[in-house]
């Protein structure tokens, strides 16, 4: 992932916010959607969530939590 693409995302898919740990943490492969849930939870002002994950040769993975 790429600032580049995180924002692209975030503009065609329309969310308020798409979290990121780029910036300081640079990529982490599939554990990059574990570290940016658990650094960015406590801000969290919705109360479902969207975590993706990309793997090589464009696999996906994705889960819809929702906080208590």
């Amino acid at each position: 992932a790429s600032a580049s693409l995180l924002e692209a995302w975030q503009h065609e898919l329309g969310v308020a916010a798409v979290p990121s740990v780029l910036s300081e943490l640079g990529n982490s492969t599939l554990a990059t959607s574990a570290i940016t849930l658990a650094r960015t939870a406590p801000a969290l002002a919705t109360p479902y969530v969207v975590v993706l994950g990309m793997g090589l040769g464009q696999n996906f993975s994705a889960v819809l939590l929702r906080a208590r």
